[in-house]
């Protein structure tokens, strides 16, 4: 047979060379939770598998996803605790579990004992009798019993409590963590095939990645998803400081930080000593089937949507008590969010208003679902609010949602970021969280001129679309994979 020469055009060779080269690139991602807990990590590693074979490698507590999965390119693997076979390490595994429940019960007790130490009237619920279906609260709620005491006395519980709780709880958390991150060195190590890249996604994972690269010389990066110090609303001040401190150590390691707004990426700069953090907004992937609300006028009543992990210390529960004092049927709030027990405790609380049809409770649906049930309303809603630089620097990913969606945005005025990103591209309005007359004149004016609010919907989709997406903000972050992957030996 007679070999036929074919004709390349240098471009087309050098693809093809390209290609060649990077079929051989492992790339692993390590992920201290539940893979799909966060759409970021599949972002990611779409990205990861336009260069190589990429391994995802996370941490989970349940059965409820498969071990192992593989689509031709990405291989994800959820470790779980029968691969570790220490019964010793069982039986931590079984201890922390006591201990994260019993921590819930521990954050009600300060948290009461913070409404104390202002001299106010507490509800104080019993979460455990309140039962809940899908789309509403069912009856009948226990009676709430009224509490007060003086701020003295409140400000003294409060301070023993905080006391009380955070050495040991610190401790057991950073146990538990080190368990985790022990369970992904293992597994990591343990890949046939040395890495060419580790991406490490948040502190955790950053430890492990530490480890692997010290044993196999491999490049890290480092995604931030968090201002991790400042990650954890409950903890105290030495809290803090330790978590710096082990941070700092570990980010001298990282060859390149990500993060995900330009505030955390200086504030790690100034905090640690480094240069060049580079910026991936959590942006969803621009998804052109939908179609956005701003295609059709608003009409009444206006829908407000707030959609998101409903958790304490994220300004949901001060939010409703503004709303609460609205008494305008030209406005709806729409819930969906997750079942637990603090969204439950929140629905008990205001019953009257979701009673009256104030408040109307949505069923939760899945993460790539999102987008187009938001789709339904008109405005996007962002309580979060400080004095946690991890809330006022955040980019929560209900902005690109919202946005992507094609509604207006109402937020916070204490979040920069999300501010920033209103003001440039001109899709919504903000709010005082500290002065209740500052909320309801906002809504009050996007009630009663929609025009404007038809324009800030237009602007908040042609920003997603040309813009506020995957596809553009992780331009930078791609760059990063492809270097390090192409000049690492």
């Amino acid at each position: 047979m007679v070999k036929q020469n074919i004709f390349l055009s240098p471009a087309h060779k050098k693809r093809v060379e390209t290609q060649q080269t990077v079929a051989s690139f492992r790339i692993v991602m390590l992920v201290p939770h539940e893979p799909e807990r966060d759409p970021r990590i599949k972002w990611v590693a779409r990205l990861c598998s336009q260069i190589g074979r990429t391994d995802v490698l996370g941490f989970t507590l349940t059965n409820e996803k498969p071990s192992r999965e593989y689509d031709g390119n990405i291989y994800t693997e959820r470790i779980k605790v029968d691969l570790l076979s220490s019964k010793i390490k069982m039986g931590i595994y079984q201890f922390f579990r006591l201990i994260q429940f019993g921590s819930r019960r521990l954050r009600k007790i300060v948290y009461l004992s913070e409404r104390f130490g202002r001299g106010s009237k507490v509800s104080k619920p019993n979460i455990d009798i309140v039962t809940v279906s899908s789309s509403h609260v069912s009856k009948p709620f226990k009676k709430e019993q009224k509490l007060e005491l003086p701020p003295p006395v409140g400000k003294t519980i409060t301070a023993i409590t905080r006391r009380i709780v955070s050495v040991p709880r610190f401790l057991l958390l950073f146990a538990f963590y080190y368990f985790i991150v022990d369970a992904l060195y293992r597994r990591a190590r343990a890949a046939s095939i040395i890495p060419r890249l580790i991406i490490c996604h948040d502190i955790y994972a950053l430890a492990a990645g530490v480890r692997i690269k010290q044993l196999y010389h491999c490049p890290i990066i480092y995604d931030s998803h968090e201002l991790w110090p400042e990650a954890d609303l409950e903890a105290e001040n030495w809290e803090k400081k330790v978590t710096t401190f082990i941070e700092r150590r570990l980010i001298r390691d990282a060859n390149v930080v990500v993060t995900v707004t330009p505030q955390i990426a200086r504030h790690l700069e100034r905090l640690y000593g480094i240069k060049g953090v580079l910026v991936a907004a959590n942006a969803e992937p621009f998804n052109h089937s939908i179609t956005p609300s701003c295609d059709k006028p608003p009409s009444l009543p206006i829908k407000f949507l707030f959609q998101g992990g409903a958790t304490f210390g994220r300004g949901i529960e001060e939010f409703l008590e503004l709303w609460s004092q609205l008494k305008d049927d030209r406005a709806i709030l729409i819930l969906r969010a997750p079942e637990n027990d603090y969204y439950a405790y929140v629905r008990s609380r205001f019953r009257i208003e979701i009673e009256a049809g104030r408040i109307v409770i949505s069923p939760p649906v899945a993460e790539s679902e999102l987008v187009v049930v938001a789709s339904l309303a008109d405005v996007g809603v962002i309580p979060y609010g400080g004095p946690s630089l991890n809330h006022v620097y955040a980019c929560p990913n209900k902005l690109s949602q919202y946005m992507q969606a094609g509604l207006a945005i109402l937020c916070n005025a204490d979040l920069n970021f999300v501010c920033s990103t209103v003001g440039r591209y001109e899709c919504g309005l903000t709010y005082n969280a500290d002065k209740p007359e500052s909320l309801m004149a906002t809504i009050q004016s996007l009630v009663n001129a929609p025009q404007p609010l038809q324009s800030m919907k237009k602007n908040a989709y042609k920003a997603a679309r040309s813009e506020f997406n995957w596809e553009v903000q992780s331009a930078d972050y791609y760059k990063a994979i492809y270097n390090l992957c192409q000049h690492s030996e």
